[in-house]
């Protein structure tokens, strides 16, 4: 079992290369070693039995599915690079933590409650539940809500 599983792995990290390259062929000719590493040895014994057949083609399913997540990938990719919308992201996040660490700090209160109420405020939910009583932390809110907007404003429409 672990040795199908550490195949698996070999065969998925060949098959990623494979589909990335542009000269299949070069690739091809290049990795031939690599290619033969990978063929199960009892592969040619098996493949003759039915039985065996069926396993062949749960890899095949295997294979597709390996190629719908490569297009989930770069439909993700492409969310996240209209409009800059991966910097507005990163942004968001560093400002998340910042204000979490200074909420900590101004309000008297752990991390874990720090870190909520930023996103909580970011998100625009606003549950109520904690909130700032000193200026300071008035002030970030009042931060954190219109890039909670903003962010919510840039989120791409197809």
């Amino acid at each position: 079992m672990i040795d199908r599983l550490i195949l698996l792995f070999f065969w998925i990290d060949y098959i990623v290369r494979f589909t990335q390259t542009k000269n299949k062929w070069a690739f091809f000719k290049a990795n031939i070693f690599d290619l033969l590493a990978i063929i199960p040895f009892d592969a040619f014994f098996t493949l003759f039995r039915i039985s065996r057949a069926n396993k062949i083609l749960k890899l095949l399913r295997f294979v597709r599915i390996i190629g719908f997540s490569v297009q989930f990938k770069r439909n993700i990719d492409k969310f996240l690079n209209t409009n800059g919308f991966i910097y507005l992201m990163t942004f968001t996040l560093v400002l998340i933590m910042i204000s979490a660490g200074i909420y900590a700090l101004a309000e008297d209160t752990n991390f874990g409650n720090a870190l909520w109420w930023p996103v909580v405020t970011v998100t625009t939910v606003g549950y109520g539940d904690i909130s700032p009583k000193t200026e300071v932390g008035r002030s970030i809110a009042i931060v954190l809500m219109f890039l909670g907007i903003g962010l919510i404003g840039t989120i791409p429409v197809r």
